[in-house]
């Protein structure tokens, strides 16, 4: 067995986390390093990114650039073979780390052996997917071989991902973001450098997928050794498999798994859509916006993600209370984020276009202001939503998520001909706004028993001043703003700076101003030591 570590979740005895000094806000504990953790692994995947796209765009040319942005949209549905295991696990781990550490680790195997067996079903799927995918999208004939190998690379690397995830669902257990963070900054990272690499060198679509199939295998050799260290303990036997958790897993993995599949579709059938209706040089272009606008989602999920495992916990313990406050203090903390990120790319959406990929995109830019004003309002109601399936509400979540997917997809299918790729961001626009927005402040609030006047006055007010004077600012600055990627980045700053300021004068709750005061005491003597 190896030697405990100090920083091990596992070696602190129930009594000692118990006897922590509790936050004045409805928080988890170890809030701060695991958001900062995900947010620096969101930020250098975001800069990979946007380093990486335009030179495989350029390298490779729209066509080519279209089937790889296809070919890692659709591959990812074979995350569905997951069965919401990923999320179950996650829970699972969440209500038994640091009190019955068998219980993980038998959770662990079980879980892992039951996907095993999915994993396969996912590659001989990817494999018929890659088989048909030339045809399926219109590609080029050109491009016909290349396409099919790259589909197969990453249905291979994706369909091994599908038991070994369980890997990183147990680090979020355990609540250790950051630990799980740490090793997806160091595989953007690699993935960012090789994918540069080898189209600067002259490498085609097939050397791409290979090497990103690679890195991201190696990823989960790494997530092992970090989670073997936490729970020394932890080793796959069949021994450990037991039949009856299967039973308990998979009626929650049911709902999990549906409610997956529902955000696949809203999050990525709209890219499908734009392939299958309109070709892939209309799906290049809605994928420039649709990754611009992922940086309002990226903007507060990770936050977002950190309430289910500390929900699972709370709701073990019966604590009532303090799920309620992790709803209204968790939804504001959300809405700090990603509604000024949002506000940033609407209003400054087609400077934004031209300065990450250059002229020549105006459509692009159309499809991110309908985008980033879906992913500003999913902030609202993303905190509740995760909260709610922490504490067993999973088919409330379910139904709704679906409810807004069916929508999303009838009026995209609806919108494409003739809008084009706006048309169907507009579509996810539309589901937002009819389903999630109202459904997910109703049902969320009622689930935790929080009446709508407390959530309007805690969480959505605060923000309306904020909001106000925010897009009042942008609209000036949009007018005055030179092109460049300096001056647009330094007018988003500038943007995201008004609101914060403005939130802090007129919103901020004694507890954040607290929060600001200590770590601003903590930069300084860090600085003057």
């Amino acid at each position: 067995m190896a030697d405990p570590v100090p920083w091990s979740y596992e070696n602190q005895e129930p009594e000692a986390r118990a006897t922590e000094t509790e936050p004045e806000d409805g928080l988890p504990q170890r809030f701060g390093a695991n958001a900062f953790m995900n947010y620096a692994a969101d930020v250098v995947l975001a800069l990979s990114a946007l380093v990486v796209t335009p030179l495989i765009l350029h390298h490779l040319g729209d066509a080519a650039f279209g089937v790889w942005a296809l070919a890692g949209s659709v591959i990812l549905y074979l995350e569905l073979f997951e069965l919401g295991f990923g999320l179950a696990t996650i829970k699972q781990v969440a209500e038994d780390a640091g009190r019955r550490s068998g219980a993980v680790v038998r959770t662990i195997n079980t879980n892992f052996a039951v996907l095993c067996g999915f994993g396969a079903f996912a590659l001989a799927s990817g494999l018929v997917i890659a088989l048909m995918a030339p045809t399926l999208f219109s590609v080029p004939e050109s491009l016909h071989d290349e396409t099919g190998l790259v589909f197969a690379v990453l249905a291979l690397s994706l369909a091994a991902s599908v038991p070994l995830d369980v890997i990183g669902s147990a680090l979020a257990g355990y609540q250790r973001y950051d630990l799980l963070s740490g090793s997806n900054i160091f595989g953007a990272v690699l993935v960012g450098v090789v994918s540069a690499a080898v189209v600067v060198a002259g490498g085609g679509l097939v050397a791409l997928a290979v090497s990103n199939a690679l890195i991201m295998l190696g990823m989960h050799r790494l997530r092992w050794s970090v989670l073997k260290r936490i729970l020394p303990e932890l080793r796959l036997s069949p021994r450990l498999v037991e039949r009856r958790r299967v039973v308990t897993t998979a009626r929650l993995s049911g709902w999990f798994l549906l409610r997956d599949l529902a955000e696949v579709m809203i999050r990525r059938v709209d890219l499908v859509v734009v392939g299958a209706v309109l070709g892939v040089e209309k799906a290049a272009v809605y994928a420039i916006g649709a990754k611009l606008a992922q940086l309002g989602r990226k903007s507060f999920s990770p936050l977002a993600k950190l309430y289910l495992p500390f929900a699972s916990e709370v709701s073990e313990s019966g604590d009532r209370g303090r799920l309620r406050s992790l709803l209204l203090d968790g939804t504001r903390v959300a809405m700090l984020i990603g509604i000024p990120v949002t506000l940033v790319l609407s209003l400054l959406a087609l400077p934004a276009v031209r300065a990450w990929v250059g002229p020549g995109y105006r459509e692009a830019a159309s499809v991110l202001i309908f985008l980033a004003a879906a992913e500003g309002l999913f902030s609202v109601t993303e905190t509740g939503w995760h909260i709610v399936a922490g504490a067993g509400r999973v088919r409330l979540a379910a139904t709704v998520t679906i409810t807004e997917a069916l929508v999303n997809l009838v009026a995209s299918l609806a919108l494409a001909k003739p809008l084009g790729p706006a048309g169907v961001a507009l579509g996810t626009l539309i589901g937002v706004v009819v389903v999630d927005l109202p459904m997910g402040l109703i049902f969320t609030s009622r689930a935790v028993a929080v009446p709508g006047s407390e959530l309007w006055r805690r969480t959505i007010r605060p923000h309306v001043v904020p909001v106000l004077v925010t897009v009042a600012s942008l609209m000036v600055i949009r007018t005055h703003l030179p092109e460049g990627r300096t001056q647009v980045l330094g007018g988003a700053g500038l943007g995201v700076a008004i609101y914060l300021l403005t939130y802090l004068l007129t919103g901020a709750t004694e507890s954040e101003r607290a929060r600001l005061r200590s770590s601003a005491a903590s930069l300084r003597r860090r600085v003057s030591t």
